[in-house]
């Protein structure tokens, strides 16, 4: 949440919808793990038909808050060494 509220300037709206949803679950049963579902389009993309497409800022603007996200986890874990 903090990653994508630093990256966009505003309050994160969690809302479910989508059909890719249930591919989380099955990722976590095939590798007996927690699995992160970090979508980055928006519902009018036409996700998953043959015109499909992502808007440019959200492109780069998910690939920033990811980086964000992955380097506040990092910090957040403690160190193996």
């Amino acid at each position: 949440k903090g990653a994508l509220e630093a990256e966009w300037g505003r309050e994160v709206l969690f809302v479910r919808e989508g059909g890719t949803m249930p591919v989380t679950y099955l990722l976590e049963k095939a590798m007996f793990c927690p699995a992160l579902h970090f979508p980055l389009g928006q519902s009018t993309d036409s996700p998953h038909v043959a015109n499909e497409r992502i808007g440019r800022q959200n492109l780069f603007k998910g690939r920033s808050s990811l980086r964000r996200f992955l380097h506040s986890f990092a910090h957040a874990c403690p160190s193996s060494a």
